[in-house]
């Protein structure tokens, strides 16, 4: 057993020493680690009730414990933390073949699903992205109940059952996919608990014994779902339809299966269908009842083979139930489908692979020397394309170029690349990316948002303005737009005329007192100089005395703004605008009003 756990740690830091020289990457891990405060300033008390109580993006206090300690020992180095991911993701392999050796007595078997999970490809987002560390710390815990449970089940004592309450307990700190364990642990008393006859007690009993634990999981489902609801987590569950996501999960099952058997064209992201132009929705329809079907399939054979193959019933039930919480009923964020979601589920099917290997060299034992060796040369070849995967998440441009590559309609990659590339300079290089974006999804308020910021650094002003009034227009929230647009409405006005000699204007204007046209000059001559509330009586004249003129109308809303009065300032914004439909910078105008009004 030994050599076996020794083994397992050699291949996961074989794999993942890479890491010690990745950078963070524009994929949350400057939002959630280096620009956070509560973060980079390391483990403190202030900073520990912080990760007790935060609840965005997710409740997740330990994993939040966690980084804050790498903050405190590594500083802002990316390395060192990278090896820390590697270190839990090591520690799982391990304890999962521990907990696997124990529950069932075998060796190999247990050995070779560990391998499966230790060296996967599907792997590399979990382990390699700092942000993401949420999964191997979880998943810690997870294994930890495995191995708690076998413990409980052969010696059944009170200590030992609070040790698994415990695993779940701190396994829904670090993230709440461990919410299906106590299901888990229920199939488990059917393979292998119940084949060994290691469970003397009714299935009542089995049931009951759990209660407390499907108690602590629902509790704190419902306090992630109530948060991600009002905080916002889940606000593209608002913007897709029923329809899609129902639509998606099936699909999203078969995906992570083809995934699991055939790891290549892996990527950070996978686009939605729903939010590419131009899917249609008919044609998914079709491949979510075919993916219904073959997984309907699936667990038929599983039933009929279920008294001679019980470990192909639970590890395919395992892998579907595991999967509920993030298949996409739920939908958080925009992904179709992502590589992470497969951290705890897999487990099932390498359980289904090794232990169908160990009956074919128990029926067929000539087969002993070939098993071995397509075993050995699928872990190589899991190696080899881990390897690889692993080694684009080295940093940004890396990991977002390779998503694009394997993808033709990865909006999302190109957006984040886009936005990376125009914080380094990269202005034109980071424009196409984020037309590309908006050619696949013309609804991405943050690709218009970053298109503004690149318009606006290229000069072009009126893009610019074009980019951040269809930016909020889908997302009134956008902050970059929110921010720029006002001061770039106010440099696309027309130039205020030069003004002559204010002194002579108003000696003009106590002999001509119904002059509107001497009235617009004075005001204009006074917003020159920002004698706002003296501009605002001579223009409120000028439109009572030409109330068919556009420009005293517009010049008066402008006075009435630079005072703060919004409300004022609207209704002759209208006028001008109605007067004079083809001049842009007063509509614009009119629109920044009914904006600050909340219209």
């Amino acid at each position: 057993m030994l050599a076996v756990c020794l083994s397992l740690v050699v291949a996961v830091v074989g794999l993942y020493a890479q890491t010690a020289h990745f950078e963070f990457v524009s994929l949350d891990d400057y939002y959630l680690l280096v620009l956070r405060p509560e973060v980079r300033s390391g483990l403190s008390a202030t900073n520990l009730r912080w990760a007790l109580t935060a609840v965005e993006p997710s409740w997740q206090p330990f994993t939040w414990v966690t980084h804050q300690l790498d903050f405190s020992v590594f500083g802002a180095d990316p390395g060192p933390p990278h090896l820390v991911n590697a270190a839990w993701h090591a520690a799982n392999a391990v304890l999962f073949f521990l907990a696997l050796r124990a529950l069932t007595g075998e060796l190999w078997p247990s050995a070779l699903a560990a391998a499966l999970f230790a060296v996967h490809p599907l792997r590399a987002e979990s382990v390699a992205w700092l942000s993401e560390r949420k999964d191997v710390t979880s998943g810690f815990f997870w294994m930890l109940g495995l191995l708690a449970y076998a413990g409980y089940v052969k010696r059944g004592s009170t200590s030992r059952y609070l040790l698994v309450a415990a695993a779940l307990v701190l396994g829904l700190t670090a993230k709440t996919m461990v919410m299906s364990l106590p299901l888990v642990l229920l199939l488990l008393d059917v393979w292998p608990l119940g084949s060994r006859g290691q469970l003397s007690a009714p299935t009542r009993a089995r049931l009951t014994e759990k209660l407390p634990l499907f108690a602590i999981t629902i509790a704190a489902v419902a306090m992630t779902v109530f948060t991600q609801f009002t905080i916002g987590g889940l606000r593209s569950a608002d913007e897709m339809s029923i329809g899609w996501r129902l639509v998606n999960a099936p699909i999203s099952y078969v995906t992570y299966l083809a995934q699991t058997f055939w790891p290549t064209r892996l990527g950070a992201t996978y686009s939605h269908p729903a939010f590419v132009a131009g899917s249609d929705f008919g044609t998914y329809v079709g491949l979510a009842v075919g993916s219904v079907v073959l997984l309907l399939a699936v667990t038929a054979f599983c039933v009929a083979f279920a008294h001679r193959a019980p470990y192909l019933l639970v590890g395919w039930l395992w892998y579907l139930v595991a999967l509920v919480p993030v298949i996409g009923l739920l939908q958080a964020g925009r992904q179709g489908h992502a590589d992470r979601f497969t951290y705890i589920p897999v487990l099932g099917i390498a359980i289904m692979v090794a232990w169908s290997l160990r009956d074919l060299v128990a029926r067929w034992p000539r087969a002993r020397a070939a098993s071995v060796g397509a075993a050995m040369i699928a872990l190589g070849l899991c190696g080899a394309l881990a390897s690889r995967q692993i080694a684009t998440w080295h940093d940004t441009r890396t990991l977002f170029g390779h998503a694009i590559a394997i993808s033709d309609d990865n909006y999302f990659a190109h957006q984040t690349l886009g936005a990376w590339l125009f914080s380094t300079g990269e202005v034109e290089t980071a424009r196409t990316h984020l037309e590309a974006a908006l050619r696949i999804s013309p609804d991405s308020a943050y690709a218009e948002e970053q298109l503004g910021l690149v318009l606006e650094r290229q000069g072009d002003r009126a893009g610019a303005v074009a980019a951040y009034e269809r930016a909020i227009a889908l997302s009134p929230t956008s902050f970059f737009a929110q921010r720029n647009l006002p001061a770039l409405r106010a440099k696309l006005a027309p130039p205020v005329p030069p003004a002559n000699d204010l002194v002579q204007l108003l000696d003009a204007v106590s002999a001509s007192p119904d002059d509107a046209a001497l009235r617009v000059k004075i005001g204009i001559a006074l917003l020159e100089k920002q004698r706002y509330e003296e501009a605002r009586v001579h223009l409120q004249r000028a439109v009572e005395l030409a109330p068919d003129s556009a420009q005293p109308a517009d010049l008066l809303g402008i006075a009435l703004i630079r005072l703060n009065r919004f409300a004022e300032a609207e209704p002759h914004f209208a006028h001008a605008a109605a007067l004079n439909p083809e001049n842009a910078p007063t509509q614009q105008r009119l629109d920044w009003v009914r904006q600050q009004l909340g219209k």
